[in-house]
């Protein structure tokens, strides 16, 4: 039985309004979603400020100092005595602690640029001291020396004030301390190239470790 034209215009319509009621429900979903999320943003935004900033977190390990040489600068610097100074620094860097040479003393009398030898005496000659080394270096048996010299701290002036130590030995002294650390025997100079059993006899007596 065919319905009438005015029954299938009400049913089109009721069809219509379904799907503008389905459409409103849905549109309002969505606003009321994107107004949620907005919000919730909002508060979380006003929520940081009241916090403020966090406070950055202390660390509570205890602080590993760094390393460090301790070394005794002697002879004539302003402020002789025992120094800590961080490893890797230079003879130079000791002297400058020290206070630097007073008059008359000559810092080039050690080896400036040299690494820092942890337990180790730096001494700073006078230029009277150095003459004086010199000149009982040149004496079969000297009376008496002020001063010996360090054969792991020294530089080539005070080495060559040795007996049968030229300006080739001297920098062989040197070398070889620089490739193998500091002597820890007299005796270990018979290592380095051009120093035999004479010359070691020589300036036994004239030299030291420390």
């Amino acid at each position: 039985m065919r319905s009438s034209p005015p029954e299938r215009l009400a049913a089109w319509l009721l069809t219509a309004l379904l799907l503008l009621s389905c459409g409103v429900w849905w549109w309002r979903q969505e606003r009321a979603a994107v107004v949620s999320a907005q919000f919730r943003q909002e508060q979380e935004r006003l929520l940081a400020e009241l916090q403020g900033p966090e406070d950055p977190v202390e660390d509570s390990r205890p602080a590993v100092p760094p390393p460090a040489v301790t070394v005794h600068v002697a002879g004539s610097v302003r402020f002789p005595g025992v120094y800590e100074l961080p490893e890797g620094s230079r003879v130079v860097h000791a002297v400058e602690a020290a206070g630097g040479a007073v008059a008359g003393g000559d810092p080039h009398s050690l080896e400036l640029a040299a690494l820092l030898v942890d337990g180790q005496t730096y001494r700073v000659y006078t230029t009277e001291e150095l003459s004086t080394l010199a000149t009982a270096a040149s004496q079969p048996v000297p009376a008496a020396i002020p001063a010996r010299v360090n054969i792991n701290t020294a530089a080539s002036g005070p080495l060559q004030t040795l007996p049968g130590i030229g300006p080739v030995k001297a920098n062989a002294i040197i070398q070889y301390r620089r490739d193998h650390g500091p002597f820890a025997s007299v005796e270990e100079l018979l290592n380095v190239p051009g120093i035999g059993p004479a010359t070691l006899d020589k300036i036994r007596h004239l030299i030291t470790l420390r």
